[in-house]
């Protein structure tokens, strides 16, 4: 037998101004939802199995939905099954031969050592004595034009050492530089003086090293 338990929704939303309560003698009802819908969609749907009514309020735009749900009673029917089991019994005789035993001889194992020789061939190289020979103190004059300019360039073995540079032109005054070579021996001189046809030359303690004229 079956009893019918109707669950009432009821909604509420703001759509209309009237509310519609269909509710079932003796029905237990439950509220699904009550919530401001403005834009006048339903607050939810009822179950599958139910069904629902609404009510909306115009003011408060509330939307309230109740759902009815059926009660549902379920019958349960038992049945027992009775099984009868038969066992029989068998003998069975086996007969097993044994194979015959077999012995395996192993062969002795061989070692072989391979034996490397190293031939090592030794080189002789005479020694010659030899002191070399030491270069002998220099100071050389190198001078470019560069339009109306000349650079004259010094190089010399004499590291940071004082030297003298003189210009000589007969009927001429002559020019002197005095200076001071670096750390590589070298020294760079630009001068603006008309020095075509003078001879050129490069002093170190009183001793002329180099020369040349200029053309």
């Amino acid at each position: 037998m079956k009893k019918l338990l109707k669950t009432l929704v009821v909604i509420t939303i703001m759509l209309s101004g009237f509310s519609v309560f269909d509710r079932t003698a003796n029905a237990a009802e439950y509220l699904l939802c009550s919530e401001v819908r403005p834009d006048g969609t339903p607050c939810g749907i009822c179950p599958a199995g139910s069904y629902g009514n609404a009510s909306v309020d115009a003011k408060t735009k509330v939307y309230t939905i109740y759902c009815y749900v059926p009660e549902t009673t379920t019958s349960t029917t038992s049945t027992t099954t009775t099984t009868s089991t038969t066992t029989t019994t068998s003998t069975t005789t086996k007969n097993t031969t044994t194979a015959p035993t077999t012995n395996t001889t192993t062969a002795p194992t061989t070692n072989t050592t391979a034996t490397v020789r190293t031939t090592t061939t030794t080189t002789e190289v005479q020694a010659v004595e030899d002191d070399g020979e030491s270069e002998d103190d220099f100071a050389e004059i190198g001078l470019m034009t560069q339009g109306q300019r000349f650079d004259i360039k010094i190089l010399s073995s004499f590291v940071e050492t004082e030297m003298i540079l003189r210009a000589f032109k007969k009927g001429s005054k002559s020019v002197t530089w005095s200076f001071k070579t670096n750390e590589n021996g070298s020294y760079r001189i630009i001068t603006n003086r008309p020095l075509k046809g003078f001879t050129v030359s490069i002093w170190v303690n009183a001793e002329k090293l180099d020369s040349l004229v200029v053309r």
